[in-house]
């Protein structure tokens, strides 16, 4: 037996009965029958305490583990002593903690004085005795993610985990064989999440709008991890899994050519949710909006870039060039850049490949972004169905440094910020979590530039909406920040100057090499000469900003262009900008950004 240390010892607190236990060898089994007796039939919960480094360590030795500490569902959690440990074990409730003399520390507890805190309000319950204060949580409609806790502890079990052990009144009939099927997630009336435990030969329709259906899963407003679709926050613990089996094709929400949505209650052994054939999922989906998320979205950081700009501007096609050019420039400085997405990322690099990949003369057709347009898809949204911009997501990894980062993009419409409906500002709600925007500026728009050119175009009968997207922009990144109508955003802004192959008669002339600085500044003059309104808006949007001249197509715009006719030149650089003023600084390389 293993002899403990001299100067901290551990006890076991529990919450709701206020018996406590030291640990007084190792290793120490909470179990039934074991030196902490949780009084569970044969089979329950087991769980062993054992000495680990200057600490212990717990570890399930159950085959269902049914073990959260600190409202973490684990298997293995290590503790270290002088901190308060919530541990919920089957229907068991305790508290942990290791310090000198802990026989006094349950003298500081009160188990019969609970107070909750909101998670999404921040309000407050209690205190009150437990079953009580359960009971008012349920009249309050309290989030499921709420902390409560006993008064004197410093930390605290999750709502959902206590309220149908101790909640005073007759808890819902779950039956033991119910503990083995995964719950499918359904849309109740007012737009909460429902998870109901289906048996063989249900109908998931019927069982949806039965009264058992009550059960609340509504994620957390403030919750760490932001669904790229719907732009809704929730924590690891919300995310639906996504069935594989065949025979569960068909999502209440999504429709019948889905896979269906559903919250895990069994795992393998690499932490893959099970669905009811027994299939390990690997894919994820938003717990709002149910759409899919890509499999490691939620493990790495995430930066978001809004690409704005005016109807036929080149928007696409930048993309389009982005995804060829950005790959090749940033692999020179060590940095792997590609798609994470293959689903949505399709359109875009189907393009890429038509434009830079083609052969010679061959027809590629780019579509303006719209609403309508394949760059948008439908998204379940607060009890709402709206059409939203699509994610483009793509991963950029430095391994010489061990740095890894999601790229989240939004090729989104002109139309978005010029014509004001009631969806439109839910519809560009991308803007409030931007780490960057690239403004794309179609130059055969501009008045200035098209007098300047003294040439005939087609575009001279189209509006000129740059300033109006600008200041449509500049309004909700202020609403965004809980700003001023004066106030100027920090958020990068990535001015790009498209078809400069338009108008090398105009701009002034620069070396291959030159700065950023330098480039960006034969930009700004450009337009301070062309088009000082739009210079001036551009500057009142936000204060790290660059200008940029760009030729995607290498050629006059038209609507249907022959491949192998592209030009890659300077595409990467405005990215590059972008990336590294967003915070990626570390996919720059040596030359123009350093």
């Amino acid at each position: 037996m293993a002899k403990l240390f001299d100067s901290v010892n551990w006890g076991v607190l529990d919450c709701v009965s206020g018996a406590f236990r030291v640990v007084d060898k190792y290793p120490f089994r909470l179990a039934s029958g074991g030196d902490l007796d949780l009084g569970e039939e044969e089979g329950g919960p087991e769980v062993e305490i054992a000495s680990c480094g200057g600490g212990i360590s717990l570890t399930s030795r159950s085959q269902d583990a049914d073990m959260a500490v600190n409202g973490e569902t684990v298997h293995y959690a290590e503790l270290k002593p002088w901190k308060d440990y919530s541990v919920k074990i089957g229907g068991h409730f305790l508290a942990i903690r290791g310090q000198r003399k802990v026989q006094g520390w349950p003298g500081g507890v009160d188990v019969t004085e609970w107070t909750l805190l909101d998670s999404m309000t921040e309000e407050k319950d209690g205190p009150l005795g437990p079953g009580a204060l359960i009971k008012v949580a349920r009249e309050k409609d309290r989030h499921r993610r709420s902390i409560v806790r006993p008064d004197g502890l410093s930390t605290g079990f999750l709502l959902f985990h206590l309220w149908d052990e101790l909640e005073e009144k007759e808890p819902a009939e779950v039956k033991d064989e119910d503990l083995s099927k995964e719950a499918t997630v359904f849309i109740g009336e007012d737009g909460s999440l429902v998870p109901v435990f289906l048996d063989d030969g249900d109908d998931e329709e019927k069982v949806a709008d039965s009264p058992d259906a009550h059960a609340r899963l509504e994620p957390d407003a403030r919750g760490r991890h932001l669904c790229p679709h719907c732009w809704g926050k929730f924590d690891e613990g919300d995310i639906l899994h996504i069935a594989v089996h065949e025979s569960l094709r068909g999502d209440p929400l999504l429709g019948p050519a889905e896979m269906r949505r559903y919250l895990p209650r069994r795992f393998d052994d690499e932490g893959f949710g099970l669905d009811s054939e027994g299939l390990p999922s690997l894919e994820l989906a938003c717990p709002h909006c149910r759409l899919r998320l890509p499999r490691d979205f939620i493990r790495i950081p995430h930066k978001t870039i809004s690409v704005i700009g005016d109807v036929g501007a080149g928007k696409t096609s930048m993309m389009a060039a982005m995804c060829h050019s950005l790959p090749i420039r940033l692999k020179e400085y060590g940095v792997r850049y590609h798609g994470q997405d293959r689903y949505r990322n399709r359109s875009v690099k189907e393009l890429s490949q038509a434009l830079f990949g083609g052969e010679q003369g061959e027809s590629v057709s780019i579509e303006p972004t719209t609403r309508d347009g394949e760059h948008y898809q439908l998204v379940n949204k607060a009890g709402r169905r709206l059409r939203l911009p699509q994610p483009f997501i793509f991963r950029a990894e430095n391994i010489a440094e061990r740095k890894v980062a999601s790229l989240v993009i939004y090729d989104a419409s002109g139309d978005d910020f010029v014509h004001e409906d009631g969806d439109s500002v839910e519809i560009s709600e991308h803007l409030a979590h931007a780490d960057g925007i690239v403004f794309v500026v179609d130059p055969l728009r501009c008045s200035g530039i098209r007098k300047a050119l003294k040439t005939e175009s087609a575009d001279e009968r189209l509006e000129d909406r740059h300033g109006s997207i600008l200041d449509s922009l500049r309004q909700r990144l202020q609403r965004a920040a809980g700003g001023t109508p004066v106030d100027v955003s920090d958020v990068p802004l990535t001015v790009v100057i498209n078809k400069a192959d338009q108008l090398r008669t105009l701009l002034p002339k620069g070396s291959d090499d030159e700065p950023i600085d330098d480039h960006s500044g034969r930009v700004k003059a450009f337009l301070a000469e062309h088009e000082p309104e739009l210079l001036a808006s551009c500057e009142a949007t936000s204060r790290k900003i660059a200008f940029f001249a760009v030729s995607v197509l290498g050629h006059d715009p038209e609507e249907s262009i022959s491949a192998g006719r592209s030009s890659e030149e300077d595409t990467a650089l405005p990215w590059e900008w972008t990336l590294v003023k967003s915070g990626l600084g570390w996919v720059k390389g040596k030359g123009k950004l350093s």
